[in-house]
């Protein structure tokens, strides 16, 4: 598993190189056999390489500035389940934040300089999103920055 800093890095680079491969995207139970032995091949041939290789989805094999990056989260049967938060920080909730909607789906296109330039505030507006989804109204950026935090340095 690559760290979030390689993976920037890898972004950063702007084209495939012999050890990075970019898919847009990839669904195996709905590609075709031809498709599922192309991605078979690719991770073969890092396989047999000396210093190996990364496939990265969700990024167009042109990854300069204005390439789109299609961002897609979707959870479904979530209507009457609660949002829990966790921490020793976190406060208990009143009411507790439950799903409105039977099912959440976010779906947003960024360009690769958006998401080099913001990709944690992003992330804290998705997240919120998510939030006001679970009727928890206003969820506070600063302590959603705070979990991303934690969550990226694995202290949570």
């Amino acid at each position: 598993m690559i760290s979030d800093a390689q993976l920037r890095e890898l972004l950063a680079q702007k084209s495939e190189t012999k050890n990075v491969d970019c898919k847009e995207s990839f669904n195996w139970d709905a590609a075709s056999n031809e498709a599922k032995c192309e991605l078979a091949k690719d991770i073969l041939a890092f396989m047999n390489t000396q210093d190996g290789g990364v496939i990265v989805f969700g990024v167009r094999d042109s990854t300069s500035s204005d390439a789109a990056i299609h961002v897609s989260l979707e959870m479904t049967g979530v209507q009457g389940r609660i949002l829990v938060a966790a921490g020793h920080d976190v406060p208990p909730l009143f009411p507790v934040p439950t799903s409105r909607i039977p099912d959440l789906k976010i779906e947003e296109d960024y360009t690769v300089s958006e998401l080099r330039a913001s990709a944690e505030e992003l992330a804290i507006k998705t997240v919120q999103r998510i939030f006001e989804m679970f009727n928890w109204n206003s969820p506070d950026a600063g302590m959603i920055r705070g979990w991303q935090q934690r969550l990226l340095s694995r202290t949570f």
